[in-house]
C-alpha cells in the first residue's frame, strides 16, 4: 500500500522532531563514556604509580626522590594513550588523618611517605592525583548540554618496606 503525500510529510516532520532528541541522547553518552575511561584510567595510574615504589630500595639514602621519579615514571607510561599531558608528582607530607597535602596546585599529583612505620615493617606510599580534564584531553569539545567535569581527583595506596626490614608488600586498591 502506498502512502499519501501527506502521509510521507508527517513522518519526515516526526523524523525532524525525533533526531535531535537521539542525537543529544546519543552525544551524552559518549562524552559520558570518555569522563567515565578517563576517571578510571586516572585511578588506575595512581595506584599503579603508587606499587612500582616497591622496586625503590627503602634503604637508598635517596629513597623519597628516587621514588618520586619512579612513580613519575609509571603515571607517564599508565597515561600516555591521552594526548594531553600527565600530572606531574611532588613529594608531599601525611597529615593527621592520613590525607597527602602539598601546597602545588593544578595539574599535579602528590606523593606522601609515611615516615613511621606502622609497626608491622611497613610504610605507607600515597599517590594522589589532580588533573584538569582540558589537560589530559586539550581540545576536547565543550556542549552546554552535557556538564565534563573540570577536574578529576584519583589515590593509589601501597605499603612498602621500612628501612632495615625485609618485610613483605602489599597493596591497597
Amino acid at each position: 500500500m502506498k502512502a499519501s503525500k501527506e502521509q510521507r510529510g508527517a513522518e519526515l516532520i516526526e523524523f525532524a522532531l525525533v533526531l535531535p532528541a537521539f542525537l543529544i541522547l546519543l552525544f551524552s553518552i559518549l562524552f559520558y563514556s570518555i569522563v567515565f575511561f578517563t576517571d578510571q584510567s586516572l585511578s588506575h595510574a595512581a595506584q599503579r604509580a603508587a606499587d612500582s615504589v616497591v622496586a625503590v630500595d627503602p634503604d637508598a639514602p635517596n629513597f623519597a626522590v628516587t621514588a618520586v621519579e619512579q612513580a613519575q615514571n609509571q603515571l607517564k607510561q599508565s597515561l600516555s594513550l591521552f594526548p594531553g599531558t600527565p600530572p606531574d608528582l611532588a613529594l608531599g607530607t601525611l597529615d593527621g588523618d592520613n590525607r597527602c597535602t602539598t601546597a602545588s596546585a593544578g595539574n599535579v599529583g602528590t606523593m606522601c611517605i609515611e615516615t613511621p612505620t606502622n609497626g608491622e615493617g611497613q610504610r605507607a606510599v600515597v599517590v594522589q592525583l589532580s588533573a584538569g580534564f582540558s589537560d589530559l584531553w586539550p581540545g576536547f569539545p565543550r556542549i552546554a548540554l552535557v556538564a565534563v567535569p573540570d577536574r578529576l581527583s584519583a589515590t593509589g595506596t601501597a605499603y612498602v618496606a621500612s628501612p632495615g626490614t625485609s618485610a613483605g608488600i602489599a597493596s591497597n586498591p
